[in-house]
């Protein structure tokens, strides 16, 4: 008998905005900073500190540290030698996903609970792509995609990817070894959030209000926004925003639809706006989106 092995069709849109190594010499501080998106800090060599709403974390070699989306932080090296660190900004939809990256607020891995592929691993592989890897080692700090040809950027990208996953296992690894998991965030708050999510899924295309779907499960609508925030670490308003987006590019990409006829379709308020957000979200216009996929 004859196997067929087949696997659907998967749309996930993750973002990487922004990247890159720096060694810096020992007193070195940042300015307090924070971003709309995740970021990940990976001490390569030496040791220094994070400071992130007044918690302190002190990173060695191999160690890294999750911060969520703006979270106010900065860096100092109080050690009496340079350090080098990578750091990575990095957005993502899937809910499942957001789910073990928004356990715990601050979140730190450390060598022992990498695989034997290790974040380390991927890290080498993405600056090995670099076509100016001799300035990426070299200089004091050096932009990832900048002088890469296109394949260069892709395979980049890939590596991301699958730095990214090595981090979510690890996340998820380290929240299903912990008792306390269910007490920060309840089996209650969890569904809820699942609930919301599936019902903005479902009625991408209608003009969805939360506080129709909080009256649906006899809930307030503060308390709809609080469980989803805190299992997603996104609003649900924002969630639907990209949940809009993402279907745009897909009429974009795959029918002729014009610019305001799918604007109506997902019931943003006029074609002006829904252009805004989609910029806003993707970096460029959806005329400038349709041209370049």
């Amino acid at each position: 008998m004859e196997r067929v092995y087949s696997l659907p069709e998967m749309k996930t849109s993750t973002s990487i905005t922004g990247a890159h190594q720096m060694t810096v010499e020992p007193a070195w501080t940042s300015d307090n900073h924070s971003h709309p998106v995740f970021e990940f800090l990976y001490c390569i060599d030496g040791r220094f500190q994070i400071n992130v709403n007044g918690c302190h974390y002190r990173l060695g070699s191999r160690e890294g540290l999750l911060i969520g989306p703006h979270r106010v932080h900065n860096f100092i090296n109080n050690s009496q030698e340079p350090c080098t660190f990578f750091t990575f900004q990095f957005d993502l939809d899937e809910c499942s996903l957001r789910y073990w990256l928004c356990q715990e607020g601050e979140q730190i891995v450390v060598p022992e609970d990498q695989t034997e592929t290790g974040l380390d691993e991927f890290y080498t592989l993405i600056a090995q792509q670099s076509e100016a890897q001799d300035d990426w080692n070299q200089t004091h700090e050096f932009d990832l995609m900048q002088s890469v040809g296109s394949v260069s950027l892709l395979k980049i990208q890939g590596y991301f990817l699958l730095l990214l996953s090595e981090l979510v296992d690890i996340l998820k690894k380290k929240s299903l070894h912990k008792e306390e998991k269910k007490k920060k965030i309840s089996y209650e708050k969890y569904e809820v959030a699942h609930k919301i999510a599936s019902n903005l899924e479902n009625h991408v295309e209608e003009h969805v209000l939360i506080s129709k779907i909080a009256e649906e499960l006899y809930m307030s609508v503060s308390n709809c926004n609080k469980h989803f925030t805190a299992v997603f670490g996104i609003s649900p308003k924002s969630y639907l925003n990209r949940i809009k987006i993402n279907t745009a590019k897909r009429y974009l990409s795959e029918t002729k639809m014009g610019v305001e006829e799918i604007s109506r379709r997902l019931s943003f308020s006029s074609a002006s706006h829904f252009s805004r957000q989609f910029k806003k979200l993707t970096g460029v216009s959806p005329i400038q989106f349709r041209i370049n996929y």
